[in-house]
């Protein structure tokens, strides 16, 4: 058995083969064998790592230890390794007086004592601090003063305008408000018709919102929304156009936070236009009124549904200043003849040429009609 690697083998141990002199023999083969298997045993696999030889392996981690720096018990730190002490602050030592509660530590000129606080110099407070030598108020930031304002569960400090005020963090500071406003009578009126003090309906993302008030585009004065009545409420002017697409604009401001927002909405003063089915060969202006169908429109761009029984035709009319009409039906383009212009009158009294147009065939039963 070899020594290694406990021991060192020796030339006895693995003794000199002499070509054609010393006999092979199995002893000396299984010597050389478990020599061989004691150094990898001992080795393992890989010895070298990463490095080129195992050599270079052990030269690197000796130059690794040597370079260590280990702990040393100075200057701020003291007692043992195993349980060190703070003896210094900053290089200005620590006194090994046992302090009491409610003990400071006081610089005595040579080092840190504890000392009970009442024997603390007097400070009068400057710059960022006020108060008395043992209670100071905080009463500013990086020299921006702090409203004195009592802080409520959930606030933090907004600095607006170079004073931090004390109030919510709103998702408005984070992103935006969104508000939406919405007439209840709609955004399309008919020309002359009257709208009379309009409601709206309003709504809005975040709901910490204050100073509510709408106005409009014709009375420069905003109307005060009390708070209570933030989601429904109601202009106090009344509007009235007589001609087609005039419109007013109400805008509705809030502050969120203390970011004010807006939102709009407009309504429009429009005529109508007609259709329906009707026996063949009608017109005037007294017949379009008598269709069955109509909707307001602020342009020609519209899509319709009508009905023709067997015998009947199918009709439209519109304003004539939106000029020749493209009909598309079932996806053709076409089916209806222009008849005449006709001077009407609507139900406000606003007087208006309107456009007659009647399909080219009967009996179409249902389809859908679309203008442009």
């Amino acid at each position: 058995m070899p020594k290694y690697p406990a021991q060192i083998d020796t030339t006895s141990d693995l003794p000199t083969v002499v070509d054609n002199f010393t006999p092979i023999r199995a002893v000396t083969i299984n010597r050389l064998r478990d020599t061989i298997l004691a150094i990898e045993a001992e080795l393992g696999i890989k010895p070298r790592g990463l490095s080129s030889t195992v050599k270079a392996r052990l030269d690197a981690l000796e130059t690794t230890v040597n370079s260590i720096d280990f702990i040393e018990l100075n200057g701020d730190l003291g007692n043992t390794l195993s349980s060190p002490e703070v003896i210094g602050i900053r290089g200005n030592p620590v006194s090994s007086v046992e302090p009491i509660a409610g003990d400071v530590l006081i610089w005595s000129g040579t080092a840190w004592i504890p000392q009970p606080a009442a024997d603390v110099s007097t400070f009068s407070g400057n710059g960022d601090l006020d108060g008395g030598p043992f209670i100071q108020t905080v009463i500013g930031i990086r020299g921006d003063s702090i409203a004195d304002i009592a802080p409520l569960d959930g606030y933090v400090l907004v600095n607006a305008f170079g004073t931090w005020c004390p109030d919510y963090l709103y998702e408005d500071n984070v992103k935006p408000l969104i508000m939406t406003l919405t007439p209840t009578a709609g955004t399309l009126i008919e020309v002359g018709d009257t709208l009379v003090t309009p409601a709206f309906l309003a709504s809005y993302t975040l709901p910490n919102i204050t100073n509510l008030s709408i106005t409009d585009d014709e009375n420069n004065t905003p109307d005060s929304i009390p708070d209570v009545d933030k989601y429904s409420f109601s202009s106090v002017e009344s509007f009235i156009f007589n001609n087609h697409n005039d419109s007013v604009t109400f805008t509705l401001s809030a502050i969120q936070g203390r970011i004010q927002k807006e939102a709009t909405a407009t309504v429009y003063w429009v005529q109508k236009m007609y259709w329906g089915a009707n026996s063949p060969g009608e017109t005037g202006a007294v017949f379009i009124l008598t269709l069955s169908d109509s909707a307001l429109t602020r342009t020609k761009v519209y899509t319709f549904t009508a009905t023709a029984t067997a015998g009947q035709s199918i009709y439209f009319a519109c304003r004539a200043n939106f000029g020749n009409i493209i009909f598309t039906v079932n996806g053709l383009q076409g089916g209806f003849t222009f008849i005449n212009d006709y001077t009407l009158t609507n139900n406000f009294g606003i007087i208006e040429n309107f456009s007659l147009y009647e399909s080219e065939f009967t009996g179409l039963g249902e389809i859908t009609v679309t203008t442009s």
